[in-house]
C-alpha cells in the first residue's frame, strides 16, 4: 500500500506530465502567454516535486546532480585532441557514483509517520492536551496542534505579524493550504473537522508539504522534532 508520502509524488507528477502536454498543445494553438503561465506552474510544481523527492530520499539531489553532469559529458564531441582524456574520467566517475547511490536503500519516514501518527490519535482521544512538531534542530520553526470541540483539531504556526505570515506563505510554497493568518495569536491557523470518520490523512498531508515547503526556505535537513503537551 503506497505511503501518504508516495501518493503526494504521484500527484505532484501527475500534475507536471499534465502541464507538459498543455504546453505542447499551446506551442501549436501559438498561445504563447498560456505557454509562459504553464511553464511558471511547471516551475512551481517542479519546485514542489523535488523537495518531495527528497524527503523520500535524501540522496535524490545527488543522484540529480550526477544524472545532468553524465547527460552533459555524454554530448561532448571531440573537437580537439587530449579532449577524452580531460570529460572520459569525469563521466566514468559520475556513472560510478550514481550505480552506488541507486544501489542505496533509500531512508523511509516511516517512523517519523508513526509517530505523527500516536500523538494525532491521542489527541483525538483526550489522552493529551496537544503537540509540538518542531523542524530542525535549532526548533525555532514550530507547528502546535490542539484539539478544539469534539473532533476538531487547530494546527498553528507562530509568526512575528502579518507580512511576516504572507512572506512565509509566498516563500515556502504553502498558499494552498488554507493557512489564514490570526491577529490574536499572530499565527497562521487551520482548523481541521474530523467528524465522522476521524481521518487524520488531511493533516498529515498538510504536515508534509509545510515540511516539505520550508524545507529549503528554512535550510533544514527535513528532520522533525515532537514534543507532546500532556
Amino acid at each position: 500500500m503506497p505511503s501518504d508520502l508516495d501518493l503526494l509524488i504521484d500527484f505532484y507528477q501527475w500534475e507536471k506530465q499534465r502541464l507538459l502536454l498543455s504546453i505542447e498543445e499551446n506551442k501549436m494553438d501559438q498561445d504563447y502567454l498560456a505557454v509562459d503561465h504553464h511553464y511558471n506552474e511547471l516551475g512551481h510544481i517542479q519546485r514542489e516535486l523535488d523537495c518531495l523527492l527528497e524527503l523520500k530520499d535524501s540522496n535524490y539531489p545527488k543522484i540529480k546532480r550526477l544524472e545532468s553532469e553524465i547527460a552533459f559529458f555524454s554530448k561532448k564531441e571531440e573537437p580537439y585532441v587530449g579532449f577524452s582524456e580531460v570529460y572520459a574520467p569525469s563521466l566514468e566517475k559520475a556513472k560510478s557514483e550514481l550505480k552506488k547511490l541507486k544501489g542505496e536503500k533509500p531512508k523511509t519516514p516511516s517512523e517519523e509517520t508513526q509517530i505523527v501518527d500516536e500523538a494525532l490519535f491521542s489527541l483525538l482521544e483526550d489522552k493529551i492536551k496537544g503537540f509540538t512538531i518542531y523542524l530542525g534542530v535549532e526548533m525555532d520553526f514550530l507547528i502546535d496542534f490542539i484539539k478544539k470541540g469534539s473532533n476538531q483539531i487547530m494546527l498553528s504556526i507562530k509568526v512575528s505579524d502579518e507580512n511576516d505570515a504572507r512572506h512565509l506563505k509566498q516563500s515556502g510554497l504553502l498558499n494552498n493550504l488554507g493557512l489564514i493568518y490570526d491577529d490574536t495569536t499572530r499565527s497562521l491557523v487551520h482548523l481541521f473537522h474530523l467528524f465522522p470518520n476521524k481521518n487524520i490523512l488531511p493533516i498529515k498531508e498538510t504536515i508534509a508539504r509545510i515540511v516539505v515547503g520550508t524545507k529549503r526556505f528554512l535550510r533544514t535537513k527535513g528532520t522533525i522534532y515532537l514534543k507532546v503537551t500532556p
